[in-house]
C-alpha cells in the first residue's frame, strides 16, 4: 500500500472519529437541554385533531397538562375527543367546527387565536392529499389544498406569534411530510404546499430564534392513521410497503416532542429510515438510481414477504 493510499484512509479515519465525537457530544448536550425543558404555560389549539396525528397530539399535550381547543370539521367527533380528554386527564377541553379549508373557516380559528390570548402551543395539522393527476384535478380542490395547508398554516401562525413573543416562551408545530422534499407524479400540489409549510417553517425559527419561541417543521413519512382511507387512494395499496416503513401517530408526535425538548427548532424528520430517504432526495444527482434502486429493494422485499406469508 502506497504512503498516499495510507495518509488518505488515515484522514478518513479520523474525519470519521471526528464526526461521531462531535456527534456523541451533541447528543449529549441535547439530553441536557431535555432534562430541564418547560413547555410553555397557556392553551394548547390542534387543528385536524380529530383523528390521526392531531388526535395523538391532543392527546398527548392534555396528558402533560395542557387545556386544549380542537378544530376539525366534524362536530361529533370533536365532542367525543374533547370528552375523552377532559374526563381523562382533568383539563379543559374546547373544540372549534371550522373547515380550513375555506376563507370562513381560516378567519373563524383567527379570531379565536387573536381574542384568547393565551395559545402557547399551536399544532398546524388539518390536511389531505390526493392521488390525482394535476390535469385532472378539479380546481376546487387545488384551491382548498392550498386554503389548507398554506393560508391557514400561515394565518394561525401569525395570529399566535405576537403573544408568544411577547410572552418570550411558545412552540409552533406545522405538520408536513416527506413528500415536502419529494416530486412525486400525482401528488404535485401535496409536494407543493408540504415543501412550503417545510420552508416557512425554516425560516420562521430562525426569526425567533432567542425570543423563547420554538417552531417545527414535523416531517413524518408514512403515517398509520386514516390518511389514505379516503376515496382518493382507493386504487393504492399499504401492503406494497412493508411494515417497518409505517408509524404509529403516537411514535410521530414523540418524535416532534423531544425535538422540542431538546431544544431543537425547525426541521424534526421521524426516524433514521425517514432521514436516509430524506438525504437521497436532496442530492439530485444521484437520487433518480438511488430511488430506482430502493424502490426495486422493496418490490423483492415485499414479494418475498408475501410468499413467506402465504407460505404460513
Amino acid at each position: 500500500m502506497s504512503k498516499q493510499s495510507t495518509f488518505r484512509q488515515a484522514l478518513l479515519g479520523g474525519a470519521l472519529a471526528g464526526l461521531m465525537a462531535a456527534y456523541v457530544v451533541r447528543r449529549q448536550q441535547f439530553a441536557e437541554l431535555a432534562k430541564h425543558y418547560r413547555f410553555p404555560i397557556g392553551t394548547a389549539l390542534i387543528t385536524g385533531a380529530s383523528r390521526g396525528i392531531g388526535a395523538a397530539y391532543a392527546e398527548k399535550l392534555a396528558a402533560i397538562g395542557y387545556d386544549v381547543v380542537l378544530v376539525a370539521r366534524h362536530e361529533e367527533r370533536l365532542i367525543e375527543v374533547t370528552g375523552l380528554l377532559a374526563s381523562k386527564y382533568g383539563v379543559n377541553a374546547d373544540y372549534i367546527v371550522a373547515d380550513l379549508s375555506t376563507q370562513t373557516g381560516i378567519s373563524t380559528v383567527v379570531s379565536q387565536i387573536k381574542s384568547r390570548q393565551d395559545i402557547a402551543f399551536l399544532v398546524n395539522n388539518a390536511g389531505f392529499s390526493t392521488t390525482i393527476p394535476f390535469a385532472e384535478l378539479d380546481a376546487r380542490v387545488v384551491n382548498e389544498m392550498a386554503h389548507l395547508h398554506v393560508l391557514a398554516t400561515a394565518k394561525l401562525t401569525r395570529a399566535a406569534l405576537p403573544f408568544m413573543i411577547a410572552n418570550h416562551a411558545g412552540v409552533v408545530v406545522n405538520v408536513s411530510s416527506l413528500m415536502g422534499f419529494m416530486a412525486e407524479a400525482y401528488h404535485s400540489n401535496y409536494c407543493a404546499t408540504k415543501a412550503y409549510l417545510s420552508t416557512l417553517s425554516q425560516s420562521l425559527a430562525r426569526e425567533v430564534a432567542g425570543l423563547g419561541v420554538t417552531v417545527q417543521a414535523l416531517c413524518p413519512g408514512l403515517t398509520d392513521t386514516e390518511f389514505h382511507d379516503s376515496a382518493d387512494y382507493d386504487a393504492w395499496d399499504r401492503a406494497a410497503y412493508p411494515r417497518f416503513m409505517w408509524q404509529s401517530a403516537e411514535t410521530v408526535v414523540e418524535y416532534s416532542m423531544q425535538h422540542i425538548r431538546e431544544g431543537q427548532s425547525g426541521m424534526c424528520i421521524t426516524g433514521w429510515l425517514n432521514k436516509a430517504l430524506v438525504l437521497v432526495v436532496r442530492h439530485h444527482t444521484i437520487a433518480p438510481p438511488l430511488m430506482r434502486l430502493f424502490e426495486t429493494v422493496m418490490r423483492v422485499f415485499t414479494a418475498q414477504m408475501a410468499r413467506i406469508s402465504n407460505a404460513q
